[in-house]
């Protein structure tokens, strides 16, 4: 893979703290697809400035970090120690899948008053028709509709059924999201 030929690479999603990921099993697997909850697991915006900075300067192509904190307050604060590392070009918001207009802009308006970089927002496919026009009214200088649908199924751990419920990846979704893409894209 020619790195120089990538228009961005997008690292994250970063949290204000660290934290641990969802206990066993995350992940299923089923026909055309799996489901897997992660729990947001993550380093925190401090052990990963810590351990990819230099990396991310260095990096052959624009780095974009992607940013799932909620809280104005940690938001902002992250935002701020981002924005100051050379190597970062970008930033992509990565909102709750619940997320509802108001929310959103005011997320995004948060972002917007703590730094200067251009701000891309992965909206959830369900909803991505509804919130686009908040989020380009709030500052986005593009839409990500990608953040995956959630569903759940069964699997056999040591012998008992368990219910994996969380993100669905693969095949399966393609038509949802080209229906949510073209969507957006009639607006």
């Amino acid at each position: 893979l020619e790195l120089k030929g990538l228009g961005a690479a997008v690292v994250g999603p970063l949290l204000g703290t660290s934290r641990g990921g969802k206990e066993p099993p995350r992940l299923a697997h089923l026909n055309g697809g799996v489901v897997l909850d992660s729990g947001l697991q993550n380093r925190g915006v401090n052990n990963a400035i810590q351990q990819y900075a230099r990396l991310w300067e260095r990096f052959p192509c624009s780095v974009i970090v992607q940013v799932a904190e909620t809280h104005p307050l940690t938001l902002t604060r992250m935002i701020a120690k981002l924005a100051a590392l050379p190597g970062v070009q970008g930033l992509e918001l990565l909102p709750p899948a619940d997320v509802d207009a108001a929310q959103l802009a005011a997320l995004l308006r948060t972002v917007e008053r703590a730094c200067e970089l251009p701000l891309w927002v992965k909206l959830p496919l369900a909803g991505a028709a509804a919130l686009a026009p908040a989020a380009c009214e709030a500052g986005a200088v593009g839409l990500v509709i990608g953040q995956p649908p959630t569903g759940a199924t069964l699997r056999t751990v040591d012998g008992q059924l368990r219910t994996v419920a969380g993100a669905l990846y693969g095949p399966l979704v393609f038509p949802q999201m080209l229906r949510s893409l073209l969507q957006v894209a009639a607006l």
